[in-house]
């Protein structure tokens, strides 16, 4: 009899526990779910677009130099860059429709924590896929789809199989 109950002989004999089973590799860590490491870092970037009737060539990189932060936690440094050739499908004066082959890449050295290496956080990818975007006065339709050209990760890591990107700007 507990909390009340009589129930009688319907007692079942009391299971063994489970042994416990290690736990497989998380792809996801503390620092995927991080809001911020509470660094103070560095952003260097520049980027360049030139054109020649309707071809046109827009490249860019950035480098991410990071601090220590809170509880000793750093941040790997990271490089990413884009190459983006292209062609204007339209030049009306007021519109452009354009069309580009997208090359990025990125390079992110390992986190460090209290100076010691985390092994599934550094990683170097190359991308490429096709861009196009429509744009007028006061507005602008990008999408692009980006493949994985090269990809190599420190460890255990979740890399994607694609990237899927849209992006609209409007001008008030």
């Amino acid at each position: 009899m507990h909390g009340g109950e009589d129930h009688g002989d319907d007692h079942q004999a009391p299971v063994a526990p489970t042994p416990i089973q290690p736990l497989a590799e998380s792809l996801v860590g503390g620092h995927d779910l991080a809001l911020g490491s509470g660094s103070v870092d560095g952003l260097l970037g520049t980027s360049m677009f030139l054109r020649q009737k309707s071809f046109f060539l827009e490249t860019g990189a950035q480098y991410q130099l990071r601090t220590r932060g809170a509880y000793g936690y750093q941040m790997g440094n990271a490089l990413f860059w884009n190459v983006s050739p292209g062609f204007l499908l339209v030049n009306d004066g007021s519109s452009l429709t354009g069309l580009q082959l997208n090359v990025s890449g990125e390079s992110k050295q390992a986190d460090l924590l209290a100076g010691n290496r985390i092994d599934h956080t550094g990683l170097s990818a190359i991308y490429a896929g096709p861009r196009f975007f429509v744009t007028s006065e006061d507005l602008m339709l990008q999408t692009s789809v980006d493949f994985p050209v090269l990809q190599r990760t420190q460890g255990a890591t979740l890399v994607p199989d694609y990237r899927l990107r849209l992006q609209m700007n409007w001008k008030l």
